[in-house]
């Protein structure tokens, strides 16, 4: 409990900081809050143990997920696409396959996980953003939604369009065969 306490306080005296120094309807603070939150998901997670889960029927698909067709149209290969060429998927690095059938399981729960952070973080911008509607601080509204979408909404359609794949490969054995042989999925 005090390793929590001891996380917020230091992520709102950073924001406090930063809000004091570049203004607390600045661009500069709205990446931050969104930077912010998610490292201190991330290091509860880490340091305090904390493992994050959605209800299971969060993780049930909708009709339109299963092919990801969706998901294509709204840029998700894209944004993986500039993940990996920026190395920015190496800020999480549980994500990855590491061979063999057993582990299909593993990388599965370690996306579901990776997905609820998202979440958590995207429900706490979303507070702050309709904080910043009410107080009327409309320039501050539209970058904490343009940050939360790409920081955590692409990221969440990404798991979700991911985890569809994963699925269709731990359903077939052709799939677990080709898994198995090291091709991408």
């Amino acid at each position: 409990v005090l390793g929590l306490i001891g996380l917020v306080g230091g992520t709102l005296a950073v924001l406090g900081a930063a809000g004091a120094l570049f203004g607390f309807r600045s661009f500069g603070i709205a990446f931050l809050l969104n930077w912010m939150v998610m490292t201190s998901v991330a290091l509860a997670e880490s340091w305090l143990g904390f493992s994050l889960s959605l209800p299971h029927s969060y993780y049930r698909w909708f009709p339109f997920e299963r092919r990801g067709r969706v998901y294509r149209r709204l840029g998700v290969l894209v944004f993986k696409r500039i993940l990996f060429w920026t190395r920015l998927s190496g800020l999480n690095p549980s994500i990855r396959y590491s061979g063999g059938r057993t582990s299909l399981g593993a990388l599965e729960s370690r996306m579901r996980q990776a997905e609820a952070a998202h979440v958590l973080v995207l429900v706490v911008v979303l507070a702050a953003t309709g904080i910043a509607v009410v107080r009327g601080w409309w320039a501050l509204t539209v970058w904490l939604s343009v940050f939360n979408g790409l920081m955590n909404g692409y990221p969440i359609m990404l798991q979700r369009y991911n985890r569809g794949r994963l699925s269709a490969v731990i359903e077939t054995p052709v799939g677990r065969c080709a898994l198995a042989k090291g091709e991408e999925i």
